[in-house]
């Protein structure tokens, strides 16, 4: 039987058997962190719920954004950089109740679908 990776909105299944959930904390970085606090969008359910958050850090891998609740949110979304135009694909490393650890799965590729999310967030 084939598996299909889980589209962004879909809940993420617990890990796999034997292996422990990564810890809020536990530094397991390949690069560096830089402190950005920017404004963002994570964006799930086909494109159709978005919460706004605050992007803390990011480093070459993954981010740690802030948010109001982290109740409700799926294991896997996109990540909205709408200040430098990016669309990450992102899943979820750890969470607190205001707060999740993001590992960042490359950017959005699809052009179309990148435009077409940009447009609900551009001001003016």
């Amino acid at each position: 039987m084939t598996q299909h990776p889980p589209t962004p909105g879909t809940p993420a299944g617990p890990p796999p058997r034997g292996e422990p959930a990564t810890k809020p904390g536990k530094e397991q970085r390949r690069s560096p962190r830089r402190r950005v606090l920017k404004e963002g969008k994570l964006v799930f359910g086909l494109g159709h719920s978005v919460v706004d958050c605050t992007i803390d850090n990011m480093s070459e891998g993954g981010a740690h954004v802030r948010l109001i609740s982290s109740h409700g949110i799926p294991g896997d979304f996109y990540l909205v950089e709408a200040s430098r135009g990016i669309i990450h694909k992102a899943e979820v490393a750890w969470r607190t109740t205001t707060g999740i650890g993001l590992r960042l799965l490359g950017p959005l590729e699809d052009v179309a679908a990148r435009e077409a999310l940009m447009r609900k967030f551009r001001r003016g």
